[in-house]
């Protein structure tokens, strides 16, 4: 090994015995010394790589593609003479540099044979060196650049499965992955990778403070972690506790108004979905608490979006009389609230019947509405409701 390496140090190479030189250095060599230590410095490779192209000997033997790797390694533009196959020069690139450092300097260099090569190698699952740190952040494009599929070159990374835990961490998740739409891909394509990546995202979600995220939330179409949220949430059992609170300061705005239904961000829309109904229960309490006192105006589209929350966990029969003055009354004459009480009319006849004298103006209400409305379904339920007092005529 040492006479081989002195050989190349002192360049006692030539266009007749470079390929038998580098072709027992490559077999010597451990795969730890990839890349080659020792190699030939880069105007005598292009000096020998002249030489080869026009020798007419059998290329593969003769050094010709290790020429060609020294080349690409060193980022000079070169073109496979006839014949040549993008096989064997992908199959050396790893005694001469890095393939992490290769993929990172194509973007810049865009060498179109190196790209082709670097598409073989990802496509083949070839390379030996390679800092998911580096790569990650430049993700997007090194796939454009080498000409290769998300998945294909995912999958590829995770080989670099070794470590994950000491290379992508809670702390430096923003740097290796700057673009929270990344979470797109890991959440949509599972191997040891994007399962770790997802994990210590989720985790360092987990940690961002609910007034961060809610001061955030006006740009929560560009804000890093609400970006992530929108992939993320398709990964997640349950809300970590900080996401519970900040949905339910969205419920509190919402009930106010000073959060828009329409249109209602999906991000909020989601975690509102996912929100646990056991851990939210004495916010819709205070809600409802807050239309019955005239602290919050109940409308349309509030009650639409409120309605199954409220009969569903806010205990409305204990206030019977204020929530049919309050928050049903309002609304009656609104077709699109008026069906959701059709449709759970067992629970709103209790309701109206529980807050007995309370519900007289609503009763008045729902007897006009059967003058001009005939529907039967309507008509049926103001007949069941007990003591309906008779619309007064001239």
């Amino acid at each position: 090994m040492q006479a081989i390496t002195n050989c190349i140090d002192e360049q006692n190479v030539n266009k007749d015995n470079i390929g038998a030189i580098f072709t027992t250095y490559r077999l010597l060599a451990s795969d730890e010394e990839r890349p080659l230590p020792v190699t030939l410095d880069s105007t005598y490779i292009n000096q020998l790589h002249s030489e080869l192209e026009t020798d007419g000997r059998n290329i593969k033997e003769s050094g010709y593609y290790d020429l060609v790797a020294m080349q690409l390694a060193h980022g000079h533009s070169v073109s496979l003479i006839e014949g040549g196959d993008i096989k064997y020069v992908a199959e050396l690139m790893d005694y001469y540099v890095d393939h992490g450092d290769l993929l990172v300097n194509s973007v810049g260099w865009n060498i179109p044979l190196l790209n082709e090569t670097l598409q073989y190698m990802v496509n083949h699952k070839l390379g030996y060196k390679l800092l998911l740190s580096d790569i990650l952040p430049q993700f997007e494009d090194i796939k454009n650049r080498i000409g290769v599929t998300d998945e294909v070159f995912i999958e590829h990374l995770a080989e670099w499965n070794t470590d994950l835990d000491k290379y992508i961490t809670k702390n430096n998740i923003k740097d290796v992955i700057p673009d929270a739409s990344f979470y797109d891909l890991t959440t949509k394509i599972s191997n040891v990778l994007t399962d770790h990546i997802n994990k210590i995202a989720f985790e360092a979600l987990s940690e961002i403070s609910v007034d961060t995220l809610y001061a955030q939330r006006t740009a929560h179409t560009s804000y890093y972690w609400f970006v992530a949220i929108k992939h993320l949430l398709a990964k997640i059992k349950s809300l970590p506790d900080n996401l519970t609170e900040f949905g339910k300061k969205i419920l509190m705005d919402i009930a106010s108004g000073t959060q828009s239904l329409n249109p209602f961000p999906n991000c909020f829309k989601n975690i509102v979905e996912r929100l646990d109904k056991r851990k939210i229960k004495s916010t819709v309490t205070d809600i409802r608490n807050d239309f019955c006192i005239g602290k919050k105006t109940i409308n349309a589209i509030k009650f639409q979006f409120f309605e199954t929350w409220l009969r569903s966990h806010g205990n409305l029969k204990s206030q019977a009389g204020d929530v049919i003055d309050k928050i049903v009354k309002p609304v009656i004459s609104d077709g699109a609230c008026r069906s959701l009480i059709l449709q759970n009319k067992d629970f709103y006849m209790d309701l109206i019947n529980t807050a007995g004298d309370d519900a007289y103006e609503l009763k008045k209400s729902l007897r006009n509405l059967i003058q001009k409305d005939s529907d039967p379904q309507l008509v049926k339920f103001v007949n069941s409701i007990d003591s309906v007092p008779e619309v007064e005529t001239a």
